[in-house]
């Protein structure tokens, strides 16, 4: 700390003769006076504001309490701070020690008003009528200078033309010290709700010399009396108690919180009960719910219901994490708000709610649905469904089977050395940082093993592939997904069959945290097996959110299970399918319930919806698009060229199932938008710009590789000339010509496979 001489000079001491540049200061209310170190302020106490006017300072911290820059205005307040300057001429030195330092940063930068514009500064800040609070202003001019102005507190003028470096007087005026700044200082009862504090020059009462007022910070410290020094404030002890004989400690309403800590919390010390909602405020408190709120989660349940009655949680909505919120169970579904699947058919609550079938019958289930939801361990009902025919079950990762859970025998991946199953494009981690701990009983620990190990998708290549054989055409079945998510915010897209089932799925949404999980997720999916096997592909490509960062797929284990229920009414169809899509067993193979001349028997082969007469909403109905167009039922735009199968059948006359209909090397989308002819190979948009996938060299597979080409070559080192693709001649990147610039290369980044042929 610097230590100047007579810390406490009075200003008289500080001032040189008088030059007529300045008016005479009158303090009418308040105080200004010097600020040579934190000390000489206050700032200890109750405050409601403390704030660093400055457009560019982080919050300050000074003697423990934090100034906030202006341009985060507190509830309700508002300031007119026409200008700034950041930083203003030299700060003052007040010493070197970190609230020194912190101080001469609130002097740093001022706001200012150009009185000669009719400009002043202004701070209207929200009060409680008839409480007692302290006003302290900071403000100093950093130079020596011959400026001054008037401060008005509720209106009235507190002090009239004080200067920038202190109070002038008849006989001297302040000279500038580079270690010293200034307070105004104003103690007052808030006669209204609103505290207004004005710099300006309201009557011009100055010779010469410069009127454009400044600061550089304020707080407003409410002044709290406590008369028997007992730690409650007595406005409080007498409108709570009706006298001053309480003290911090005592109880007298039995719900076991303390005066001082009621007082904190803004309970009521005299009600048990504050909020009403049969909890206790002390059990509230033990419970985490909010004492001041009847329903803290917004379920529709009052905290008091929520414990005394059904034993749910009072801050979490839905306790069971079955997508329903506790009320919604209770009073509108009557389902079990403690149970994720209440009739124990395999789908959640919220998920049989979502596709329409009864969350309490156990014979009324959506078959076909997808979702995600979370597994605490390996036992029953802790979220898999290991209860039925497994086609197949198995850890994904190189260490090992892990054996039962169950009931189901869980293999490798690689079936245990029978085949079937397939994963591509996945590198492993046989064991993720330690092995997770999901429960104790023998089924958690092999959960726990399946969950260990990892294939995941590198950097370069952003998905994994499952292909799993052996399955029926048009039978139904249902897959899990497992997964544990240890360091990454991640997300991606599950695809069945080329089908979308789940978007931005993201594995850490359902855990509690990543460092030591008690409990993974798993993605349910139904589906109708469209051949004799299945293709999971888990993509990050295509995920936007900036939440999740990364973009590559991991994934545990799998399980397949067949749903083999009967054809009890011998239609061709069978009953799970129909129950699942119609609700009871009234439809046959022949019939068509959709009018979309497309048999329910059809429509159950092809995965198509038998309720919806255009399954892909393209335009086109199912039948119509198997038998006519020949495009897929399932897919809005068939060949993938950014039109759906309705526009260019019905609109464009284009072909549905050839990306570039004209061959011109432009796709039908491209050309639509760039207003040339998809269908005229003579049109096409030369100087157009498109993005788009090429899938090999050969014609038709992406690439425009006919014609006569200036220039084709291959970009990297070594360079080697590939030779001709198509028409074009490629060469390497060194010929005559060429100038590639670049700061980092990669000689051989991957080795793609697009086919067999000489291009």
């Amino acid at each position: 700390m610097k230590h100047p001489i007579g810390k406490f000079l009075t200003f008289s001491l500080l001032t040189v003769p008088l030059t007529a540049t300045y008016g005479q200061t009158t303090v009418i209310s308040g105080t200004v006076a010097e600020v040579r170190s934190p000390s000489d302020l206050d700032l200890t106490g109750e405050f409601a504001y403390a704030v660093n006017f400055s457009p560019n300072d982080p919050p300050v911290r000074v003697a423990g309490l934090t100034f906030n820059p202006d341009t985060t205005v507190p509830a309700g307040a508002s300031f007119v701070l026409p200008n700034n300057v950041a930083p203003w001429q030299v700060r003052p030195d007040f010493g070197t020690t970190a609230d020194e330092v912190a101080l001469a940063r609130l002097y740093e930068d001022i706001r200012w008003a150009n009185a000669g514009a009719g400009q002043q500064l202004e701070a209207h800040l929200p009060v409680t009528p008839g409480q007692t609070y302290k006003l302290q202003v900071l403000f100093y001019g950093n130079v020596t200078e011959n400026r001054s102005w008037d401060i008005l507190v509720e209106g009235a003028v507190s002090v009239d033309q004080v200067t920038s470096l202190g109070i002038s007087t008849v006989e001297a005026e302040p000279f500038y010290d580079p270690a010293t700044g200034l307070v105004f200082t104003q103690q007052f009862t808030a006669g209204d709700n609103m505290l207004d504090l004005i710099f300006n020059q309201t009557d011009g009462a100055v010779a010469t010399g410069d009127v454009n007022p400044i600061w550089q910070a304020l707080t407003l410290e409410h002044i709290v009396t406590d008369t028997d020094n007992d730690g409650l404030p007595d406005s409080w002890e007498t409108t709570t108690f009706g006298s001053l004989a309480q003290n911090a400690a005592g109880d007298p309403d039995n719900d076991l919180v303390s005066n001082s800590v009621e007082l904190n919390l803004g309970t009521n010390g005299n009600n048990a009960d504050t909020d009403g909602d049969g909890l206790k405020d002390g059990a509230e408190l033990e419970a985490g719910s909010n004492p001041l709120v009847t329903d803290s989660d917004g379920d529709g349940l009052s905290d008091g219901v929520e414990v005394n009655t059904h034993h749910t949680s009072p801050v979490a909505a839905d306790t069971d994490l079955d997508g329903l919120a506790d009320g919604e169970e209770i009073n509108t579904t009557k389902t079990n708000p403690l149970l994720t699947d209440s009739d124990a058919d395999g789908y959640p609550d919220g998920v049989e709610v979502t596709n329409g079938t009864d969350p309490a019958s156990n014979t009324s289930f959506p078959l076909l649905s997808s979702f995600a939801q979370v597994v605490t361990g390996g036992d029953a009902g802790e979220g898999l469904d290991l209860t039925g025919t497994f086609k197949y079950a198995f850890n994904v990762g190189t260490n090992g089977a892990p054996g039962l859970i169950r009931g189901v025998d869980f293999t490798d991946e690689s079936n245990n050395g029978n085949g079937g199953i397939t994963i591509s494009n996945g590198a492993e981690i046989a064991a993720w940082f330690e092995t997770p701990d999901i429960g104790a009983s023998a089924d958690d620990l092999n959960l726990s093993n399946l969950l260990w190990s990892i294939r995941h998708a590198g950097a370069t290549n952003g998905r994994i592939t499952v292909t799993m054989t052996g399955l029926t055409p048009g039978k139904p079945y249902k897959m899990q997904l497992l997964f544990m998510e240890r360091c990454c915010q991640r997300a991606f897209d599950i695809f069945v069959d080329g089908n979308q089932k789940l978007d931005d799925f993201a594995p850490v949404t359902f855990q509690d945290g990543t460092a030591a999980p008690t409990r993974g997720s798993v993605a349910v999916v139904g589906f109708l097996a469209s051949g004799s096997s299945v293709e999971v592909v888990l993509d990050g490509a295509n995920v936007a959110l900036p939440l999740f960062t990364d973009h590559n797929p991991i994934l545990n284990g799998v399980t397949l299970e067949e749903l083999t229920g009967a054809d009890a009414d011998a239609d061709g169809l069978q009953d799970l399918w129909e129950i699942s899509n119609f609700g009871n067993l009234e439809q046959n193979g022949s019939g068509d319930f959709d009018n979309d001349s497309f048999t329910n028997l059809q429509e159950n082969l092809q995965g198509t919806d038998p309720k919806d007469d255009d399954s892909d909403d393209d335009g086109l109905k199912d039948g119509a698009e198997v038998s006519t167009h020949l495009t897929n039922p399932r897919k809005a735009d068939t060949d993938g060229d950014g039109l759906s199968d309705s526009q260019e059948i019905l609109t464009l006359l284009t072909n549905p199932l050839k990306t570039d209909t004209d061959g011109d090397d432009y796709t039908d989308n491209t050309e639509v938008a760039q207003g040339t002819d998809p269908v005229n190979p003579a049109s096409y948009p030369l100087l157009g710009t498109s993005v788009g996938v090429f899938t090999g060299g050969d014609p038709g597979e992406g690439l425009d590789l006919t014609g006569s080409f200036l220039y084709a070559f291959n970009v990297g080192d070594p360079g080697a000339a590939p030779g001709p693709v198509g028409d074009a001649p490629f060469t390497s990147d060194a010929e005559a010509g060429i100038t590639v610039t670049t700061v980092n290369q990669i000689a051989a980044w991957t080795t793609p496979n697009f086919g067999d042929t000489a291009n």
